[in-house]
């Protein structure tokens, strides 16, 4: 399959701004870099900690949408030591050659990746016996590595799910491997809690309390009844969003200095 991607950047190589070799279609650059951050968000201090002490090689956020399943993984990516490798997920990654070409990119910005992986994924279509060439592919890029794939709900190909399955149990040493997902994510979690090897981070868990909730609906302009328990952290999210939004659309529309403004959606 060579999916065609319109409003895409070719994929930078080696630092230069190319095509990967062997790769015949086009990936979003924005695929590869975590969102800003923006004014009013409130730092998961607690969690953050967690995420920074924890060995474990693999780590879940699963959660419905408004939770900061994003949010938590771009604040750890600026506050982590390790390497970061960052794939956003998307309906094009239902091909295993796809998915697992985005994520050689991913890594390809952070360290050396054995080029000839890509013609070898496209040639042998990237079923789950290519993982293991795969990771040797990718192993020179020296750890700590952290690798965090954000909406991995997107990808619903069973294929494509048996091959994020099997590089979760082959990852390197010194690498970690975080999913973010609104949905439960294909892993062997069985067999990685007997070993102690994942970290599960739930709705419970991203869910915040008064003070958070109020931290971020004050950031926001928004202020709450003092005292009074967050009705959800997504309807606070919510609440927090539409604010920053009209916020925004003010500060376009009335800029402290007159001047025209061009906004590129």
């Amino acid at each position: 399959m060579n999916p065609e991607v319109t409003d895409a950047f070719p994929v930078p190589w080696g630092g230069d701004r190319g095509t990967a070799p062997g790769l015949a279609f086009e990936l979003r650059e924005s695929k590869f870099h975590p969102p800003g951050v923006r004014p009013g968000i409130v730092v998961r201090t607690a969690l953050l900690g967690q995420l920074a002490a924890t060995r474990v090689p693999v780590i879940t956020l699963v959660a419905p949408p408004g939770y900061g399943k994003t949010t938590l993984m771009a604040q750890w990516a600026q506050r982590t030591e390790s390497r970061v490798a960052w794939l956003s997920c998307d309906d094009t990654d239902n091909d295993p050659v796809v998915l697992l070409s985005a994520l050689a990119v991913a890594l390809s910005r952070i360290g050396p990746v054995d080029p000839a992986i890509f013609s070898a994924l496209a040639s042998s279509g990237a079923d789950i016996t290519v993982v293991p060439r795969f990771v040797a592919a990718v192993a020179p890029v020296q750890p700590p590595v952290t690798v965090l794939v954000d909406h991995a709900e997107a990808v619903t190909n069973r294929q494509c799910l048996n091959t994020i399955a099997e590089f979760a149990l082959r990852l390197p040493p010194g690498w970690q491997f975080a999913l973010a997902s609104r949905t439960v994510v294909p892993l062997p979690t069985a067999r990685l809690r007997a070993h102690g090897g994942i970290l599960e981070i739930t709705a419970d868990d991203l869910a915040m309390g008064v003070t958070e909730a109020h931290s971020l609906l004050k950031g926001a302009g928004v202020e709450g009844r003092r005292g009074q328990p967050s009705r959800s952290p997504a309807a606070d999210r919510r609440m927090a969003s539409r604010a920053l939004y009209r916020r925004t659309r003010h500060q376009v529309r009335h800029p402290p200095e007159r001047r025209r403004f061009h906004v590129h959606r």
